[in-house]
């Protein structure tokens, strides 16, 4: 054989090495990734969810502000009078980091939180539908636009100011 073609396998030999190495630390990226402690599986990579914020405080002079937003994505600001809703929808990204947060505001109340990663898939992978209904007492989490009271879990609850201030911020 000549050196020329000798030389050529070995190059390709190294290159089908690296492919082959790039391809296992990938796997295991995604697999590290989605074998953490949350319930989205490789199969729900790519899964559509659909999301909801409903007001379910009662009527009020303020109304519910909330702001949405991922890494990739901002909602924006958003005012919901009682019985309102606002919905977004995304797809879950390959290694499953999908990730939206919510900041709430109501009267003197307020509140920050996950409003959707593997944690929360928990309570609505099942119909990947994730409906927040928002009450006086917090937040509360279903898998259904139309929940029972025994379909919802208490997840979060409001912070109220340490001290009172002019809250001109919630309208």
């Amino acid at each position: 054989m000549s050196s020329k073609v000798r030389n050529c396998n070995k190059e390709l030999f190294g290159l089908m090495f690296i492919i082959i190495i790039i391809i296992v630390l990938c796997f295991n990226k995604v697999e590290a990734a989605t074998n953490s402690s949350t319930s989205i599986t490789p199969s729900d990579v790519g899964q559509r969810i659909h999301c909801y914020v409903t007001n379910w405080l009662p009527d009020n002079v303020y109304p519910l502000k909330l702001h949405i937003w991922s890494s990739e994505d901002d909602l924006g600001y958003q005012y919901l009078n009682p019985n309102q809703s606002f919905y977004w929808t995304f797809k879950i990204n390959i290694g499953a980091s999908t990730s939206f947060r919510g900041e709430f505001w109501w009267a003197e109340k307020d509140a920050s939180f996950v409003t959707y990663d593997g944690h929360v898939n928990e309570y609505c992978h099942k119909t990947a539908v994730c409906v927040w209904m928002v009450q006086p007492d917090g937040f509360y989490i279903t898998m259904r636009r139309d929940p029972r009271d025994d379909d919802l879990k208490w997840l979060n609850g409001w912070r109220t100011p340490a001290a009172t201030g002019d809250r001109t911020d919630l309208i």
